[in-house]
């Protein structure tokens, strides 16, 4: 598998990512959300088709990431896992180590276990 980069968070649980792909993270091109220090509101991008296509999430994560009351999302975890459940197409990107992650479990098992020092 010498497409996966293995990266072990402080508490000892290894997450999986992608190697490095030519996805541009910081532009406009695809959908992406950014995530860092175990958060999912370091910074996102959604195309208008995305918006058009996923309008009720795009619009509550908005929302979530100004801080603001939305219908959907009270913490990280239930956009990765909302993510998941409603196979929305985003891809998730680990902005401190600048790559994305394998998979939403990959995504997900970040959020749950990320421990700062």
């Amino acid at each position: 598998m010498e497409n996966i980069v293995k990266e072990p968070l402080t508490n000892g649980v290894e997450i999986s990512y992608k190697k490095k792909t030519n996805v541009d993270f910081y532009g406009d091109s695809v959908s992406y959300i950014h995530l860092k220090f175990g958060h999912a509101c370091k910074r996102c991008f959604f195309t208008s088709e995305f918006q058009r296509l996923y309008g009720l999430f795009a619009k509550n994560y908005l929302k979530f990431f100004d801080g603001k009351e939305n219908d959907l999302f009270k913490t990280d975890l239930d956009v990765v896992k909302y993510i998941k459940s409603h196979n929305i197409p985003v891809l998730l990107y680990q902005n401190w180590l600048d790559l994305e992650f394998l998979n939403i479990d990959e995504a997900i098992k970040y959020i749950e276990n990320y421990k700062e020092d």
